[in-house]
């Protein structure tokens, strides 16, 4: 069974489409930094990322933006962002 939002951007209701997650982004900006490359535009992706109280989400849209459902590229589905699994990425 697939998790996230409806196909339509809609909310899930049982089944839908996986969205991006910006928690891989803050591990792969883990790994870079481990491996002596520069990790700022990692950084700068979850900054952008987060929402207004400056949680992660864990998916973003990753599709054109749908004004009428306010949706926009690289912003929150209205997924749950939780403080233990996204937030962590960037301390």
């Amino acid at each position: 069974m697939d998790m996230g939002s409806g196909e339509d951007g809609g909310p899930f209701v049982g089944s839908g489409k996986g969205r991006g997650w910006p928690l891989l982004s803050g591990e792969r900006g883990h790994y870079e930094l481990a491996s002596g490359a520069d990790p700022r535009q990692y950084v700068r992706w979850l900054e952008g990322f987060a929402t207004s109280t400056h949680l992660l989400p864990e998916q973003v849209w990753d599709e054109d933006d749908r004004p009428e459902q306010h949706l926009k590229r690289g912003r929150p589905t209205g997924a749950a962002c939780t403080t233990t699994m996204g937030t962590r990425g960037i301390y």
